[in-house]
């Protein structure tokens, strides 16, 4: 009796778990003119491979960019992504950033966000959904079916 218990049990669909950071980043429009906006990033354990980044200008509308977080972690240390997400670490006046450049349609735009406030965030995201975790409880037969259909 115990076994089916187990077993039924294990179907359960787990949890939803989330967390949000809201941060002030800086928005750089020339080499000396830095805009702060606000940046609200949301991780949810339903989509465990991306940051869903929304960007809060003041007087336009809010745009939201879903990002790899592996991608996110890695523009910690080193230069990371090819293509319309580019992150790298710097120093600014003394504190540790992160640049975030991102690209469509041949314009870009080019952020500076705290590193220490980035990593504690993306840390608090992987004690979550661990790394090695994070493709556990995709149904592949549902990936292919969307693939095959064109979804």
């Amino acid at each position: 009796m115990a076994e089916r218990y187990a077993s039924v049990k294990a179907q359960q669909p787990e949890p939803v778990r989330q967390t949000e950071i809201t941060l002030r980043i800086h928005q750089v429009m020339q080499q000396t003119m830095r805009i702060p906006i606000k940046a609200v990033l949301l991780y949810d354990s339903t989509a465990p491979l991306t940051v869903s980044v929304t960007f809060r200008p003041g007087d336009r509308p809010s745009i939201t960019w879903c990002i790899s977080r592996e991608l996110l972690y890695w523009g910690l240390f080193e230069a990371s992504g090819t293509g319309d997400v580019r992150l790298w670490p710097a120093t600014v006046d003394g504190h540790d950033v992160v640049h975030l450049l991102l690209e469509c349609d041949g314009e870009s735009a080019l952020f500076v966000l705290d590193r220490d406030s980035l990593k504690d965030w993306l840390d608090d995201t992987y004690d979550l959904v661990g790394a090695a975790e994070e493709l556990a409880n995709v149904d592949w037969d549902v990936v292919v079916s969307q693939l095959m259909n064109g979804s």
